[in-house]
């Protein structure tokens, strides 16, 4: 399996590509312009759809995926290190932590 791009990943605005895109630095330190290409594009609707996708919310989900891997890696191996032991999880532990922030990450805010 190949390497992807390494996060964090960010929700932007980029001229000329039409619509929400997802790029390797945040909107205030982007090149809007086709300089920095994105690593993906979310579109909300096209002639041939019948209904609009929420491109907002599936483009702080994509953005968030290095993130939600990297906590979900962490967290298994935590959870695997304390099962051999019998042990339980206190909930404060630093990988559960780190799973909720990028949990939030990727979820629109209420």
């Amino acid at each position: 399996m190949s390497k992807h791009t390494p996060g964090p990943w960010y929700v932007v605005n980029m001229r000329g590509w039409g619509g929400l895109c997802i790029g390797r630095r945040p909107q205030d330190q982007a090149d809007t312009t086709a300089g920095d290409a994105p690593i993906a594009r979310v579109i909300e609707k096209a002639p041939h759809w019948p209904d609009a996708f929420p491109a907002e919310a599936n483009a702080r989900l994509i953005a968030a995926a290095p993130d939600l891997l990297t906590a979900l890696d962490d967290l298994t191996e935590c959870v695997l290190f304390h099962a051999r032991r019998g042990e339980s999880i206190p909930l404060d532990n630093e990988h559960i932590v780190a799973a909720r922030v990028a949990i939030a990450r990727a979820t629109p805010a209420e």
